[in-house]
């Protein structure tokens, strides 16, 4: 696919796929002509991790361009892709001690590529991470409420107010 093909595809304008290309975050496609190059799925996936980085982590340019340049380099194993991208995901600056990102790793089997494994892990760090700032959340409502019903209700006919255990 062209590059109008290929910002069709993903939703990024072509103006940002050059930035990108410039940046070293997308690698170049196939050359057809001087002017005009062929790019395939490989392409369309990390522009996809890019995007979940950019606008889902908040990650800024340096910091994604150190997870493709992982990524693109064959030496380096995917589970230290996802220890970086997990870091990157949650806001912290390096890897806590003893933590590691094997859980992700785990489901990315052959059949999906490397960008697409990150980006999953990426996006599911996040997606737990807010998970548990919303359980939080309501917890601590609910035992805000349970404590104003305390206070506000006598016992009666149904029996003592509910307490938390």
């Amino acid at each position: 696919m062209l590059l109008h093909e290929l910002a069709e595809a993903t939703g990024v304008s072509a103006a940002s796929i050059k930035y990108y290309r410039r940046e070293g975050l997308l690698p170049p496609g196939e050359r057809i002509t001087t002017t005009r190059q062929d790019y395939g799925r490989a392409h369309v996936e990390r522009l996809e991790l890019i995007q979940v980085l950019r606008e889902v982590a908040g990650a800024p340019i340096a910091r994604i361009a150190q997870v493709t340049a992982l990524l693109d380099d064959p030496d380096v194993p995917l589970i230290e892709v996802l220890a970086e991208s997990q870091t990157l995901a949650l806001g912290l600056e390096e890897p806590a001690d003893g933590q590691s990102a094997e859980d992700g790793a785990a489901g990315a089997g052959p059949s999906v590529s490397q960008d697409v494994a990150v980006m999953r892990a990426v996006a599911g760090a996040i997606a737990f991470d807010r998970l548990v700032r919303l359980l939080r959340l309501l917890g601590h409502a609910s035992f805000s409420i349970l404590d104003a019903m305390q206070v506000s209700e006598e016992p009666g006919p149904s029996g003592p107010p509910i307490t938390r255990e």
